[in-house]
């Protein structure tokens, strides 16, 4: 009598979940699209029967997957409506394809093309918006899209959606010269707790550092990591008011600036910058660029930048705002190998800097080690006894497995190189510090099966 009361009580209560709910109560599941899906929501669990994907991003809950099918897509939604509603001006601020629904903690909502089969997606070419991203809804992974930007400002455009992650997907974008200011393939906007991860980003070179890979406005917490950037203007734009950003184990390859760092604007301090294991392969410009920090104000206490590896035939390394350095204190700067060509300059430092630690650090091949504030130094004992820096660097060949090469196995060291074992706490220096201890730098072709797991991220805080 009491287990079958008990089953009256449960019976009862889903009716009545059911009615307070309506049809936003579901089951998780899988679901498909393909080019020319026509099939209901329901019928979509079906792979026989797939939907569109405008129906997918309408109707997906926590939990969904959502496979595509192999194919090109033109997102044509009438977006305009959103723009209104969200009092957004401009096209570029906000997706094609949103999804109408935020995933939970430990059960997102997951768009993914099927089985490794290639899923391209294109923009219309009437208006700049990005193909897919997120507008306003949190816990969302895109997995193993592929496209060209075309007429769209953005590959990805996420606004105000937290716990995104990007992943698997090669997004390429292309040169607009002088024609456009403001080509960025990825865009996180105000969001926190985001990822991108084994990624292949290229081809967003354009007029001016607002043509990037990736660029972030307004974001904490974010990690950026397994990628390949190349061909950009800028590879990755730190550009307003992040704080607790991780850019590691990433492939920089010929962007003009690699990383560019701006702090200024910045209300609250950023702190939380660290940038490590990466591999900054013949970059025209400045493989690290801090110009133009502090124009504005804004602070940037404890930049950590360590165990990189910055390989260059030019004539410039790393740029640490030459014009005065605002806003940078307790800069760390260890164990990195720096490698530019026989005119080149390693360093550009401000007059006044504060560090932490720069030091145990290898240089090779240039005409300067460094230039700080008005003074060019042209060898180690003047830069160490002016500078106070790198009392514990080296000037040597790093001897790498195979110099100028674009894999990351390339910049491996030799086991006789004078950088194993000489950096801070005994580490090697340059992106290796524990050895060939089968670490994997950039993007890995294969895709989902060769790189880290990616678990849920944390809840956020922000979130009621």
């Amino acid at each position: 009598m009491i287990f079958f009361n008990r089953l009256i009580l449960t019976a009862f209560l889903i009716v009545m979940l059911c009615f307070i709910f309506g049809e936003s109560l579901s089951f998780a599941g899988e679901h498909y699209v393909s080019t020319s899906g026509t099939a209901s929501w329901n019928d979509s669990t079906n792979i026989n029967t797939p939907c569109s994907g405008s129906t997918a991003f309408d109707n997906a809950q926590a939990g969904d997957i959502v496979y595509f099918r192999e194919g090109t897509y033109k997102p044509e939604d009438d977006v305009s409506a959103a723009w209104t509603s969200k009092g957004i001006p401009d096209k570029w601020e906000i997706a094609y394809w949103s999804p109408s629904n935020s995933g939970i903690n430990g059960s997102p909502i997951t768009f993914q093309a099927y089985d490794n089969e290639t899923v391209t997606l294109i923009s219309d070419d009437s208006v700049s918006s990005a193909p897919i991203g997120s507008n306003s809804q949190h816990y969302i992974v895109f997995d193993g899209f592929s496209g060209n930007k075309e007429n769209a400002m953005q590959m990805v455009t996420v606004r105000s959606g937290n716990n995104i992650i990007v992943q698997n997907c090669i997004f390429g974008g292309y040169d607009q010269g002088a024609i456009g200011t403001q080509n960025i393939i990825i865009q996180y906007y105000n969001s926190d707790n985001s990822k991108i991860i084994n990624c292949k980003i290229s081809d967003s070179m354009g007029g001016g550092d607002n043509n990037s890979g990736i660029q972030m406005y307004y974001c904490d917490n974010v990690e950026i990591y397994n990628n390949t950037i190349s061909n950009c203007y800028t590879g990755v734009y730190d550009k307003r008011e992040n704080k607790n950003i991780s850019v590691y184990k990433n492939i920089f390859l010929n962007n003009l600036i690699s990383w560019y760092f701006q702090p200024k604007y910045a209300s609250t301090p950023r702190v939380g910058i660290k940038v490590y294991q990466n591999l900054f392969i013949e970059t025209p410009g400045e493989h690290i660029s801090f110009v133009a920090a502090g124009d504005v104000g804004g602070t940037c206490p404890g930049v950590k930048i360590y165990n990189n590896t910055f390989y260059s035939t030019g004539k410039k390394g790393v740029i640490i705002d030459p014009n005065g350095g605002k806003g940078i204190t307790d800069l760390e700067f260890y164990n990195n190998i720096i490698v530019v060509g026989t005119t080149g300059i390693y360093v550009w430092l401000p007059n006044g800097l504060t560090t932490t630690i720069f030091n145990y650090n290898c240089y090779y091949d240039g005409a300067d080690l460094g230039y700080s504030y008005t003074t060019i130094y042209n060898n180690i004992t003047d830069w160490q006894n002016n500078t106070g820096y790198d009392n514990n660097s080296i000037i040597a060949n790093p001897l790498f497995v195979k110099a100028g090469g674009l894999e990351f196995v390339d910049y491996k060291l030799k086991d006789n190189s004078p950088c194993k074992g000489t950096g801070k706490d005994g580490k090697d220096i340059g992106a290796y510090p524990n050895g060939d201890d089968g670490t994997i730098i950039g993007y890995v072709e294969t895709g989902k099966k060769e790189v880290p797991d990616v678990v849920a991220p944390p809840e956020n805080p922000r979130i009621q």
